[in-house]
């Protein structure tokens, strides 16, 4: 689905591909990537608890979910969630919060240790939603 949309949508802006793609995506689905972004987001990444946040924080909250992961994927997703500019080991909430995506609309971007966040967070998502 990800793919027919992304042909629709090519040379449009990133909002023209979400907009076709929530119009297709089941509300049930919809709704269990939405609970999956919010755990993220406040449980694993500690949004509504702390700032700032370490690698180590993020792994510390990964593991507590047994969510599997290779220090390399850590460290590309670490910085994925900084601004280019930080050179700093902490992650801001507002680098948080503006970049922490668990389903990203460029392939490119997309990641196997984001799928497992995602299915981790105990909300329902399965393999087959993402």
């Amino acid at each position: 689905m990800l793919e027919s949309i992304h042909a629709q949508a090519d040379g449009k802006g990133e909002g023209h591909f979400a907009l076709k793609l929530t119009a297709l995506i089941s509300t049930d689905t919809m709704t269990r990537l939405s609970r999956a972004q919010q755990v993220f987001m406040n449980d694993i990444l500690k949004f509504d608890k702390q700032t700032p946040i370490d690698i180590s924080d993020l792994r510390n909250s990964l593991l507590e979910r047994g969510i599997q992961f290779r220090q390399e994927e850590l460290d590309q997703l670490f910085r994925s969630l900084q601004f280019e500019h930080n050179e700093t080991e902490e992650l801001s909430r507002l680098e948080i919060y503006a970049n922490a995506h668990l389903l990203q609309l460029d392939s490119e971007r997309r990641s196997g240790l984001l799928h497992r966040i995602a299915i981790g967070c105990g909300v329902g998502v399965s393999e087959d939603d993402l």
